[in-house]
């Protein structure tokens, strides 16, 4: 509730809307993640009725949409990723992050549930979405600090989570690294029928945010995404 009354206030202090007038619409981009529910309730809730007549959301489904959408302003709020506000704000991009929500959502699932670390990983191949973004930078930065490299962990990159996660559900590999609410989707899809019978078991092997404070000897949260304003904020 503290979040969606945060944003809310954000919007109208960023919009300068006074209660007697509103905007024709405001356009708000998320992916289908964590960090997109907080938009979904203010949208429900109809939270800002008083803001704009209406209030739009567009899905990005890769970090390549997302930032078009950013350097195009086509949208005037945006969850994102920290690493690409970061990126398109020291390329002087219209953005500006407003807060960081999600600290810790990346989960690596396994078949053997035996492998509860990175380390057991090594001489098996690990699907990755997004490469060169987050969840990818999280990992190899683990990997560097734990003296792994990319010929230990064969790395398998798939375009988004929904590609990692079918690649678990098909059976056609045995470890995937995923962000939830993907982690639980295939955890409940495996146990459902007719999915339980070709998919065996699969485990909450790794948390790359455990993985994350023992490496750097720090607390288990990374900054991973939050909400941005796009356009400027004067």
């Amino acid at each position: 509730m503290l979040k969606k009354i945060i944003f809310t206030l954000s919007i109208l202090l960023i919009t300068g809307v006074s209660a007697q007038e509103k905007l024709e619409k405001i356009i708000i981009a998320g992916p289908a993640a964590n960090v997109s529910h907080p938009i979904f309730r203010i949208m429900k809730s109809g939270a800002l009725n008083n803001v704009a007549k209406k209030v739009e959301f567009k899905l990005w489904n890769n970090p390549d949409q997302l930032r078009a959408m950013i350097i195009n302003k086509e949208v005037d709020f945006v969850a994102v990723p920290t690493n690409v506000a970061a990126i398109l704000y020291n390329k002087k991009q219209p953005i500006q992050l407003l807060n960081v929500s999600i600290w810790g959502i990346l989960q690596i699932l396994v078949r053997d549930k035996n492998i509860d670390s990175i380390e057991k990983l090594k001489g098996k191949s690990l699907v990755v979405p997004w490469r060169g973004d987050m969840p990818d930078i999280v990992l190899q930065t683990v990997m560097k600090q734990k003296g792994i490299s990319k010929k230990d962990i064969n790395l398998i990159y798939v375009s988004n989570p929904m590609d990692a996660a079918q690649q678990l559900i098909m059976r056609r590999q045995d470890n995937a690294l995923l962000p939830e609410p993907a982690v639980s989707m295939v955890l409940r899809k495996t146990h459902s029928f007719p999915v339980s019978i070709i998919a065996p078991e699969l485990y909450r092997g790794i948390d790359l945010q455990k993985e994350w404070g023992e490496a750097f000897k720090t607390e288990s949260k990374i900054p991973q995404a939050g909400m941005a304003v796009v356009g400027d904020m004067r």
